[in-house]
């Protein structure tokens, strides 16, 4: 956890989602971003996590200034997953846990609690290499255990993880 200590995490009572890469070499995964999520037992609280990625999944870009020097513009850009896709996968689940946590609507509920913690674990209704249709999927049902909000062939490579304030 480093710098930060149990102590004060179990103080910390508020709904929180944390974004990592599970391959994060500046805050470390295991022994750092997870860690600090486990110890976060007065919260509800989400992990999404994004397989072989580094530390930098939250930037818009690297800014102008560091564009022009490899070593710069590599110490802001995630090497594995397109920027874009980054971006719109915060998006979602950032709405979805505002909307579910602050505003109360239940509907964005399905998103925040998959039926499986692992996306490449989900079960899709269409037979392998039937044809994608671009929609998107429902909330699963039954066997079928895809995520909800994603197309098909699209949701790879995340974990989404839950656990419950501690009860006190």
């Amino acid at each position: 956890m480093g710098a930060l200590k149990a102590a004060g995490l179990r103080g910390v009572t508020a709904p929180t989602l944390v974004i990592a890469g599970d391959q994060d070499d500046i805050s470390g995964y295991a022994d750092g971003v997870r860690s600090t999520w486990q110890a976060l037992v007065s919260a509800p609280r989400w992990l999404l996590v994004y397989e072989n990625a580094r530390h930098n999944i939250a930037l818009r870009s690297a800014p102008p200034a560091l564009q022009g020097s490899f070593g710069a513009w590599s110490s802001v850009e995630e090497p594995v997953w397109r920027r874009d896709r980054i971006l719109d996968i915060n998006r979602h689940f950032v709405t979805a846990f505002l909307d579910h946590v602050l505003r109360g609507q239940a509907g964005p509920a399905v998103f925040l609690n998959p039926a499986v913690s692992r996306a490449n674990d989900g079960v899709w209704p269409q037979p392998f290499g039937a044809p994608a249709t671009g929609q998107y999927a429902p909330a699963p049902a039954g066997e079928v255990t895809h995520w909800a909000g994603f197309q098909r062939r699209w949701a790879l490579g995340l974990r989404l993880e839950r656990l419950p304030a501690a009860v006190k």
